[in-house]
């Protein structure tokens, strides 16, 4: 969701000419441009780019590098095709190239986006820019050719120069950059000569892998798992091993927990690991530190507070204020979503209730705070949870949790929820890169659209199944236990 603009309706504000109007709306609307972040790092690994800074900059190649296109080329014509190409991510936003399945949807969005931005403008104007558009789209003029070639040159270009940037991504490897990147060679023989020695050193370097990044060998083969791998069972019903190893868990925490889900090794191993291309359902991930520059290192801040070998008020304080001040940047109107009339809020406790209610994010008569408890059994894990769905239908679930490792959890109480809600929202302060991967692949499985909308994605799993810094020995907890930070740990 993003905000409404001002538009000049206001005394003494409206142009008398109508269309002149129309154009400054438009002008207005293009500011949104710069809340779209790209996937390619600026250089000096501060953040994304946006799109706009991506248009500026293409721009800036096209009157620079024009003489190394294969075809005589008006480069002012270059210029207006770069300008003009991605504005549709106002609306459609940035799908990374390599992640096939939100590229299939894609098309249909921009389209949609050029129609609404477009239409914006005065018949004459509109015209002109949508022609320029589908100049761009369709890639059959001299200039489309190049402005296309550019468009694939610039992030590798920026990946190369940072290290590897969205190549480390486990899903591209050099063969399908090579695939992805052979447009340059439409436009420019000479770029595509230099793009390909860029990435033979990236080669060797070691920034791009030669294959794609391996998961499992039981996660790669195995085919796309049903809900019914994750067994769901009462908790008075399971094996008694199972069920005296909850008991404890209850006693521990002084709660009952009368739902078990388990997920097995293979079927965990599959859901962390298997890159995810997409399926049955749209699914959307944003984190907040890719345009934020300050979260990253309050992460570390939370990291450096949870492993202090003592805490006291003034430690759980400062703790509780950065994780507030994460939520409160996350890049979504949440206020508005979890106060629509369809919104159902699901804060599990301890932490995600407590850090709802500070936010004022639990709105009466359509919030939900269950207790969940994950453990170990059997080489996979299981989750213990007393939530029960609602009985009416809700549009959306708002899912606030403080930080996501494994992602069990939020999986099991998705698959309680699933026949009641449309889609999720999940909203946290961190998460591991394979919890994101598991939710993503769940909520195909589930048939559910799911949004993630996280401070921070770092860290990886230890074996107990908590988030790490990776490499870190001993091994350091990425953020902590949050609810022992902001609440003190269970008496035991």
């Amino acid at each position: 969701m993003t905000k409404k603009l001002p538009k000049l309706d206001g005394p003494n504000t409206e142009p008398a000419d109508p269309e002149l109007g129309a154009a400054l709306d438009f002008i207005i609307e293009m500011d949104r441009l710069k809340a779209v972040y790209r996937q390619s790092p600026l250089l000096d690994g501060s953040r994304r780019e946006n799109s706009a800074e991506h248009s500026w900059h293409m721009a800036i190649m096209a009157l620079i590098l024009s003489g190394y296109a294969d075809e005589a080329v008006n480069v002012a014509r270059v210029v207006e095709l770069l300008l003009v190409h991605d504005v549709v991510e106002i609306d459609a936003g940035d799908v990374f190239l390599y992640d096939e399945a939100s590229a299939a949807n894609q098309t249909g969005n921009e389209e949609r986006a050029a129609q609404r931005l477009f239409g914006m403008l005065p018949a004459a104007t509109s015209a002109r820019l949508r022609a320029a558009w589908d100049e761009f789209e369709h890639g059959a003029t001299p200039e489309a050719r190049f402005a296309r070639a550019l468009d694939r040159f610039q992030p590798l270009l920026l990946n190369f120069c940072s290290g590897g940037g969205t190549w480390q991504q486990p899903q591209v490897d050099y063969d399908r950059v090579v695939a992805k990147k052979s447009v340059i060679g439409k436009g420019s023989t000479v770029l595509w000569a230099h793009a390909r020695q860029l990435l033979d050193e990236a080669v060797r370097r070691g920034y791009l892998r030669t294959a794609p990044l391996a998961a499992p060998t039981a996660a790669q083969d195995a085919p796309p798992l049903p809900v019914a791998a994750y067994r769901r069972v009462a908790s008075d019903q399971a094996e008694t091993a199972l069920r005296d190893k909850l008991r404890a868990i209850e006693l521990a925490n002084g709660v009952a927990l009368p739902t078990l889900v388990s997920f097995d090794h293979d079927c965990l191993g599959a859901l962390h690991h298997r890159p995810f291309r997409g399926g049955g359902a749209d699914s959307r991930v944003e984190i907040a530190s890719w345009g934020d520059t300050a979260i990253a290192p309050s992460i570390r801040r939370l990291g450096a507070i949870a492993r202090q070998p003592r805490h006291d008020s003034a430690d759980r304080a400062a703790y509780r204020t950065i994780l507030l001040d994460i939520y409160r940047a996350l890049p979504l109107e949440v206020e508005a979503l979890v106060g629509a009339s369809g919104t159902l809020v699901v804060a599990p406790r301890r932490e995600g209730y407590l850090l709802a209610h500070d936010l004022d994010w639990l709105p009466e008569g359509r919030h939900i705070a269950p207790h969940a408890k994950r453990f170990k059994h059997d080489g996979g894990m299981v989750v213990g949870h007393d939530l029960v769905a609602p009985a009416q239908d809700h549009d959306c679930c708002v899912l606030v949790d403080g930080a996501i490792a494994s992602g069990v959890s939020l999986m099991a109480m998705m698959i309680e929820l699933a026949p009641r809600v449309r889609r999720f929202v999940v909203l946290t302060v961190h998460a591991t890169g394979v919890a994101l991967n598991a939710l993503r692949h769940l909520a195909v499985q589930l048939e559910r659209p799911l949004e993630i909308y996280a401070g921070d994605v770092s860290g990886e799993l230890n074996e107990a199944y908590y988030a790490v810094v990776p490499e870190s020995s001993p091994p350091q907890v990425v953020v902590g236990d949050l609810g022992d930070m902001i609440a003190g740990p269970v008496a035991a």
